[in-house]
This record gives structure tokens, sequence and C-alpha cells, in this order.
């Protein structure tokens, strides 16, 4: 909840209460994390108080943050290949592709 206060050209004021209410996740989101949480963010890796390369994958906003990671991990195979559990089928990495195509968003 935010309140806004404007105030005109002429100096008259005035205030409201605004709630933002919480935005649902993009399918293409969902799909990802569902990629990301079964071979990333696993036991001894992405997750967890002392996650691989300080990257807990089980928070939304660090997937969208590290998206280009992923992509360059999980797609690319650059430096290596991840997850460590092997290489991604062609099925998971197409959900990855379609939601970076889409703009690599939460919403998307």
């Amino acid at each position: 909840t935010y309140t806004v206060n404007v105030k005109d050209a002429t100096g008259c004021t005035s205030s409201t209460s605004v709630t933002l209410g919480a935005v649902a996740a993009g399918t293409l989101f969902t799909a990802v994390k569902a990629v990301v949480t079964a071979n990333c963010a696993i036991a001894t890796c992405h997750t967890g108080g002392s996650p691989t390369g300080g990257i807990n994958f089980s928070v939304d906003c660090n997937i969208v943050l590290n998206k280009d990671r992923i992509k360059a991990r999980a797609i690319d195979a650059n430096p290596s290949i991840m997850p460590p559990t092997g290489a991604l089928g062609q099925a998971d990495k197409d959900k990855i592709t379609a939601w970076l195509n889409a703009g690599g968003k939460f919403t998307d």
C-alpha cells in the first residue's frame, strides 16, 4: 500500500492511498521455473543458504536476473553445460528459449 501525494500548479494538494496486488507469473516463466527447480535449484547447487555462485534459483527474481546465465549454461553450454545432472532435453531447452524470446520477464 502506497500513499500518493500530488500538488497542482496553484499549490493545491491531495493524497490518496493505492494498494498494488501481486503480479501473477506468466505461463512461460512458470514453465522455466519448473525446469530450473528440477535441475538447478537442487541440493548442493543453486539453493539453500550457500548456493553455488551465490545464486539461489528457488527465488523467482534470481531466475529473471540470471536469464543470460541460464541461456549460456543450459542452452549454449558456455563455458560448460549445466545443469550438473547433464544436458537438458530439447523440450526443456525450447521452454527456456520461448521465455527468453518473449522477453525473459516474470510476467512472460
